[in-house]
């Protein structure tokens, strides 16, 4: 049997192949677990129960009680409101057939119309490349103008005042192309 040294730690190969499969197998519960998690986010918020307890929103009421960033909270609820509409994804997500990353991806980009072709990208793509891989799908099937008005509703603005009492602005900002606008 081989040996090599991890760390500090010596192990046999028995035991790294054994990691292997806890690490794989934990995986697979982790995303079962969080897509159970992002549909019942996305139900709690459809009843208002979240405001029983008092919670401004429903996303802040998930921080507090997941203990996360309010931010993290909208963007499970916003995955989680876009796997009802996204029964593919929602299935393959529920499956294994992707992962948690890859739907949060695709829900950022998918329509009823394009789920079935962006699911398939997604399941050939590793989850490191598939922004790139949606990037060039999305070139070749949108219009210059249909890309400045996805850009332009991705824009947003939002400010949260941070400890020392300043306020912290965020701005996202999309060049407008295509029409002679900006730099």
């Amino acid at each position: 049997m081989s040996t090599a040294t991890i760390g500090s730690k010596r192990t046999s190969s028995a035991t790294r192949v054994d990691l292997r499969s806890q690490v794989a197998s934990v995986g697979r519960g982790w995303s079962t677990a969080l897509h159970r998690l992002l549909g019942l986010v996305a139900e709690l918020d459809g009843s208002g129960q979240w405001a029983l307890d008092g919670a401004r929103t429903c996303a802040h009421w998930v921080a507090t009680v997941l203990d996360v960033e309010v931010a993290t909270a909208r963007e499970r609820l916003r995955v989680g409101h876009s796997l009802e509409r996204l029964g593919g994804i929602d299935a393959a997500l529920g499956a294994g057939r992707i992962s948690c990353s890859k739907a949060r991806l695709l829900t950022r980009y998918a329509t009823a119309a394009s789920e079935a072709e962006l699911l398939e990208i997604a399941q050939r793509t590793p989850a490191g490349r598939l922004a790139v891989e949606i990037a060039r799908w999305l070139t070749g099937h949108e219009t210059p103008e249909q890309t400045d008005e996805r850009q332009h509703e991705a824009r947003s603005l939002t400010w949260r005042t941070v400890v020392d009492e300043l306020k912290q602005r965020c701005w996202t900002c999309h060049r407008a192309r295509h029409r002679g606008e900006g730099a």
